[in-house]
């Protein structure tokens, strides 16, 4: 197995990341059936925690066996890049919802209601609206973001755009990604919504936005030169969107999806297939400039 992890890295993470989380969650589908309302056995609630940090566990497994501790200082330093402009903590926190604002809007037209954006009971919600923003990302920070992207993004991205396009890595990563959370799909709430039942089709939108998204997510990665905390914080957004819009006001899922690819398609047109950003994060000099930095406390 060390001998397999040292030679295939990118195949061992996603053989890990896969085998601990379906590993423990399909056995334990029966039993988390009410989870969205916390109804579940005692015994069940920390070992689907620990399912969802399948991703992390992995990367921090095949970090540790194939780089030693010099490689796992290189792989959680960007959790820590923190020094960017403002514009990126902006753009991590509100681009999902302006995404779904312009869905909104959308539907609005489609129904003949976009009047109803302008009485005074959507302007008299607006401020508290703001408010709990800040709440509802910081309530999704350790499920999703925390217990995922220092495996996506931290681990497996940069060392699939050494290998190709930033397009053709976010494909590939987004459609991984997307089946990692099959077992999932039968547990009202963790996947889909608390009164959606899985069938091919709601499963093939699912599919088709995380890859979507994925596409996003490169972007913000190579222009915050590869930052975590971004990739936390636009995780936990999106993931707060059905808590903040989606339940409250029912923006289809199918016009979410147009919208949703129409940004990810206006990125890939302006930044270029080949970089999404200014600059491609090629692991070699990714790894070297992570090497330059301040030195980090010993693990």
């Amino acid at each position: 197995m060390t001998t397999l992890i040292k030679r295939y890295p990118l195949f061992s993470y996603f053989l890990l990341a896969y085998g601990i989380f379906w590993a423990i969650w399909t056995p334990l589908i029966p039993s988390l059936q009410g989870l969205a309302t916390l109804e579940v056995p005692g015994w069940a609630i920390p070992l689907a925690l620990f399912g969802i940090y399948a991703p992390t566990w992995a990367a921090l497994i095949v970090t540790a066996v194939a780089e030693g501790r010099d490689g796992l200082k290189r792989l959680i330093a960007p959790i820590l890049e923190w020094k960017l402009p403002v514009k990126w903590y902006l753009l991590a926190i509100f681009l999902p919802l302006l995404l779904a604002a312009v869905a909104l809007v959308g539907e609005l037209v489609w129904i003949g209601q976009l009047a109803a954006i302008f009485s005074t009971g959507w302007l008299l919600a607006v401020p508290l609206f703001l408010a709990t923003i800040p709440l509802a990302i910081l309530v999704k920070l350790p499920l999703g973001p925390l217990a995922e992207e220092l495996g996506w993004r931290g681990f497996a991205l940069p060392r699939l755009q050494s290998k190709m396009s930033a397009l053709n890595a976010s494909l590939v990563l987004g459609l991984l990604w997307a089946l990692w959370h099959l077992p999932a799909f039968w547990v009202p709430g963790a996947a889909l919504g608390v009164e959606e039942t899985p069938d091919f089709l709601l499963l093939l939108g699912y599919v088709v936005n995380v890859v979507g998204v994925a596409i996003i997510y490169t972007w913000l990665y190579n222009n915050t030169r590869g930052s975590l905390l971004i990739a936390y914080l636009f995780h936990a957004a999106f993931n707060a969107l059905p808590a903040l819009l989606f339940v409250t006001v029912g923006v289809t899922t199918g016009l979410f999806t147009w919208i949703l690819w129409l940004c990810a398609i206006l990125l890939v047109l302006y930044y270029g297939p080949t970089k999404l950003g200014p600059v491609k994060v090629e692991e070699s000099a990714r790894l070297e400039v992570l090497k330059n930095r301040a030195s980090l406390p010993t693990i």
